[in-house]
């Protein structure tokens, strides 16, 4: 990871673009290792919020919530509380956290619902294009053109 004078990372938060803003969906095993590091003495009591791991790993906060996404439930169980996130060692504090996601899972699944019944009332750009399409075109004929 490249460096700069201040930070010691390639980033520099400001009240624009914080820790938690930059990042994004690729990353490598040594991201995930400084993740995985960093979120392996959490727990339920003493519970690690995203600005703080970023700022501990040098791992960028979106790239952090992908990392944390795409081990969930695979490697670790995640729990979430308002002061941040931690590894479930109970499954009862896993609980809060998955009844949240099933609730924005929904919440989404309806939001798209809504979005393509709107689109169906907008024009399109280019219309339909196949609309009087000829199905007979597809047909061969013997007839060279």
């Amino acid at each position: 990871m490249t460096q700069t004078a201040g930070s010691g990372y390639w980033w520099h938060p400001t009240a624009a673009l914080d820790a938690t803003r930059i990042g994004g969906q690729q990353y490598g095993n040594a991201e995930v290792r400084e993740v995985m590091q960093s979120l392996q003495h959490t727990t339920y009591a003493r519970p690690l919020n995203n600005a703080s791991i970023a700022l501990q790993t040098g791992v960028p906060g979106r790239t952090i919530r992908q990392i944390v996404s795409d081990l969930d439930g695979r490697v670790m169980l995640i729990g979430k509380r308002s002061s941040g996130m931690f590894v479930c060692h109970y499954a009862d504090e896993a609980a809060e956290y998955t009844g949240a996601l099933d609730k924005h899972w929904k919440s989404e699944r309806e939001r798209v619902r809504r979005r393509r019944a709107f689109t169906e009332n907008l024009p399109r750009r280019q219309g339909l294009m196949f609309d009087n399409f000829d199905a007979d075109l597809l047909e061969d004929d013997d007839e060279d053109y």
